[in-house]
């Protein structure tokens, strides 16, 4: 995690940097783990205010799964978060971030 935000700010000119870990020794300025309601609320952040010809950067590195289909089909991708109870679609996170 250290080796990518630094990445990140020697080649992007970034404003303004959340970062959510359960590791507090990598960053222990942070306070907000990688569960369910903190990813929501970053996803939130990271849209609130965009107009058009702005730049956004979201990196995730974390555990991700399968949800199968209700009908027993192949499953939809999903984010694995660190209260392991919930686990949500991608398309249903990135609808999230659209709309």
């Amino acid at each position: 995690m250290k080796k990518i935000k630094k990445f990140f700010q020697t080649h992007y000119e970034l404003n303004e940097i959340m970062v959510l870990t359960d590791d507090k020794t990598a960053e222990p300025e942070t306070d907000c783990a990688p569960t369910r309601a903190n990813l929501l609320k970053a996803f939130r952040w990271l849209v609130k205010g965009a107009k058009p010809g702005d730049s956004l950067l979201l990196h995730y590195s974390g555990h991700g799964g399968t949800v199968k289909n209700k009908d027993g089909t192949e499953g939809t991708e999903c984010v694995l978060c660190c209260d392991c109870a919930y686990r949500f679609a991608i398309f249903l996170l990135f609808a999230g971030l659209v709309f």
